[in-house]
């Protein structure tokens, strides 16, 4: 498949909006509905904004119950001048994830995952803020000038004691620190 390009000034993914996508001034909204349309073709969507992103719905590439079959391996890239902001779960069907921002923030217990083996990988300028952020592939963690806290563990150990822990891990804080004290599940 292909990919899907969306170039506003700043951009906020929301639970509602029309189905299509028009950029229209400094600020612009996409429906998740339609980004999850997509993403469930396989195809890879990549939202870029001057400014900020924000994601305030949840972005899922899962096969909707009792609905065909997704196509895994569609992919999000998330591009900004300013903040990448999700406070919504982002569930990828065996996709990568990839963030280059100025900052990065997940709100308190939210979850990034790409449910199989493609990386995550953040970059930024600035701080980077996370919280669980699960693949069984690499997670990459990148400021170069910020800080970097980890919110929740990095990987997961669920409470019945099974694991889901990252392929690989790499962390840089250039200029800042790395926090990562809320645990670690590496393979």
């Amino acid at each position: 498949a292909g990919t899907l390009l969306l170039d506003p000034g700043s951009l906020t993914v929301a639970a509602s909006g029309s189905g299509s996508f028009t950029a229209s001034g400094a600020d612009s909204v996409v429906a998740a509905g339609t980004i999850n349309s997509v993403l469930r073709t396989g195809t890879t969507v990549a939202l870029r904004a001057d400014d900020n992103i924000t994601v305030d719905a949840q972005i899922d590439g899962r096969t909707l119950p009792g609905g065909p079959a997704s196509a895994s391996g569609g992919g999000l890239t998330l591009t900004a001048g300013g903040a990448v902001t999700v406070k919504a779960p982002i569930v990828l069907n065996d996709g990568a994830l990839a963030v280059n921002s100025g900052s990065f923030a997940q709100a308190d217990n939210n979850i990034i995952a790409t449910l199989g083996d493609k990386p995550i990988s953040i970059t930024t300028t600035g701080d980077i803020a996370s919280q669980y952020l699960l693949t069984s592939g690499t997670l990459s963690l990148t400021s170069t000038r910020g800080n970097i806290t980890a919110g929740r563990p990095l990987g997961v150990r669920f409470e019945d004691g099974t694991a889901l822990p990252l392929g690989g891990l790499s962390v840089s804080a250039a200029l800042g620190t790395a926090n990562l004290g809320s645990g670690l599940y590496v393979n």
